[in-house]
């Protein structure tokens, strides 16, 4: 079996959205500099042999660390930029011919496939791929695939109620009409472009009528991805995912069901494990099997997982379907090498403006103090940045009980977790 080489293209979906990559500036300088060096996420899934590329290798302490984890030295392989480092991984690597070469014998990895991904495979001479592949990938990876398989595949208790509107649709007065019309039937709604990650790309203008920024704004996607997607806003209680791998065959593998954790914005914050998890992944695996068994039929094969949300009546809705690795993925791979706890939680922990941790040791170890003894933390990374004295916190807490854990997570960061029930 060839070695991998792991590439952390988180901005994969802003490709598809056709968004040119971002040089890091002051002003465009987080997130993407802690994304740029958290590649060190897919540790848990590499082997002795493998490669992970990254714009900034871990410290030592932290390399130690995780040798003494996984059983053997992780091996990271920087960029090499020196100036003008961007927000796209496979940007960065375009521009140093030798480090590919040098790549020769592994097979990349990635976050997940787009554009730049195939062309790195036909670079590395590794793959070949049949004219449409491309089309389907981006069809499967697009707010459209998943707003289908709710509405032809999926029971009704399953959906949101939502609208297209296409690239027939060309005026601004026709798309004002159609988003007021669709208002006035589901009152507060969220506008969506086809593609998009993490709130980008989206609007929630609720009850507003539309301005004609926002109008000319959503007709420019629309020309760009093929359509918008209107949803009714619906007030989301619980958010969990599911997790599962398509594997080369076609067949279906279901691999976990999460609690994601997000704030008020919808900012990812963690994923939560406990073991009545169990049972809510049997009864719901079933229910959204569909989902992925037309990912499989469209020719996609790789990681999978499903967003989906309890608005408060117990039952879930698919928020969307996302075709690559989500952080619910890995989650549950870091969960289950380190944690022997019935309870766990893996965070990422934002601090602004010079608020977060000191030096590692005093930190740490004031922490760890004040953990009860049949709890344990696991600091997976502590990323800085010197310019802006922010910083990014990655860690797995492993714990008895829930409260348990909401208690380590109060201490950690106050403001964030108070009044916060997991």
């Amino acid at each position: 079996m060839h070695p991998r080489l792991w590439i952390y293209n988180y901005d994969f979906e802003l490709e598809l959205a056709g968004r040119d990559s971002i040089i890091l500036e002051q002003r465009y300088l987080s997130p993407w500099y802690f994304l740029n060096r958290s590649s060190f996420l897919f540790l848990p899934l590499i082997g002795p042999s493998d490669i992970i590329l990254t714009h900034g290798t871990p410290d030592s302490h932290f390399l130690k660390q995780y040798s003494s984890w996984l059983g053997f030295q992780p091996k990271f392989v920087e960029h090499g930029i020196r100036a003008g480092e961007t927000n796209s991984a496979l940007d960065d690597l375009s521009k140093n011919p030798a480090l590919i070469t040098s790549f020769k014998d592994h097979i990349p990895e990635f976050w997940g496939i787009g554009t730049k991904s195939v062309e790195l495979y036909r670079t590395l001479e590794i793959e070949s791929f049949d004219p449409g592949f491309l089309e389907r990938i981006r069809y499967a990876n697009s707010k459209k695939f998943s707003d289908d398989i709710r509405n032809q595949l999926l029971p009704l208790k399953c959906r949101i109620l939502s609208k297209q509107i296409l690239n027939t649709c060309t005026s601004l007065n026709e798309i004002k009409n159609q988003i007021s019309r669709f208002q006035k039937q589901h009152s507060a709604i969220i506008v969506k472009h086809f593609f998009g990650t993490s709130g980008q790309l989206s609007d929630n203008i609720g009850i507003t009528p539309a301005t004609n920024r926002q109008l000319s704004r959503w007709k420019s996607w629309i020309s760009q991805s093929g359509g918008i997607l209107l949803e009714k806003f619906e007030t989301v209680q619980k958010e969990y995912s599911i997790q599962a791998e398509i594997t080369e065959d076609g067949k279906i593998k279901p691999i976990v069901m999460t609690r994601m954790l997000a704030n008020r914005n919808g900012s990812y914050l963690g994923n939560l494990f406990y073991s009545d998890m169990d049972r809510l992944f049997e009864i719901n695996f079933d229910l959204f099997l569909p989902a992925f068994k037309r990912l499989a039929e469209v020719g996609y094969k790789g990681p999978v997982g499903l967003d989906l949300f309890d608005s408060g009546n117990g039952e879930l809705k698919l928020l969307e379907i996302n075709s690559r690795y989500t952080m619910g993925r890995i989650a549950y791979e870091w969960n289950k090498l380190l944690n022997h706890h019935d309870v766990g939680v893996f965070v990422n922990l934002f601090f602004g403006n010079g608020t977060g941790p000191g030096t590692n040791d005093q930190f740490y170890q004031g922490l760890k103090s004040e953990l009860k003894n049949n709890c344990s933390l696991f600091v997976l990374n502590h990323i800085k940045s010197n310019q802006t004295g922010n910083s990014l916190l990655t860690a797995l807490i492993g714990a008895p009980s829930a409260p348990a854990i909401q208690d380590i997570l109060e201490k950690i960061k106050p403001k964030q977790f108070q009044n916060f029930t997991i």
